[in-house]
């Protein structure tokens, strides 16, 4: 179901269409399937909603015109992570666990959105599971 706006939507009310669109289709069993889930349908509601054209060449050199975009290898970050693969963008950490999980972050700590796994852990639960295994 596509929303009805009038005006283009703001990058807060795209972003809660993309988290209903995710919650509608996980959770996920692995970080590979759920990280292409994502990008689907992150690229589809920019595509429906934003009005603006896709151009990865100006957004890898940081000039997104206002749209949003998925991760990218490029922007990887916390590699030594075993169980978490973590992204930066614009505003957000971006983090996907083994496990399927998602967790969508602000640069600075409140967590916007997030998807257990199959296995209903969470992001979170798997950076517990790190910490406590820890001497």
């Amino acid at each position: 179901m596509l929303l009805d706006f009038t005006d283009p939507p703001s990058k807060g009310e795209r972003l809660s269409e993309v988290w209903r669109r995710l919650h509608g289709t996980g959770p996920f069993s692995m970080a590979n399937e759920a990280l292409a889930r994502f990008c689907e349908i992150l690229n589809a509601v920019e595509d429906e909603l934003s009005g603006i054209s896709k151009d990865l060449a100006a957004a890898k050199a940081g000039n997104t015109g206002g749209r949003m975009y998925p991760p990218d290898e490029m922007f990887q970050i916390d590699r030594d992570h075993p169980l978490i693969t973590s992204y930066r963008q614009t505003g957000h950490i971006t983090r996907f666990g083994k496990n399927g999980s998602i967790e969508v972050a602000k640069k600075f700590g409140d967590v916007e959105f997030y998807l257990a796994g199959t296995d209903g852990r969470t992001v979170s639960d798997l950076l517990q599971e790190k910490t406590n295994e820890s001497p």
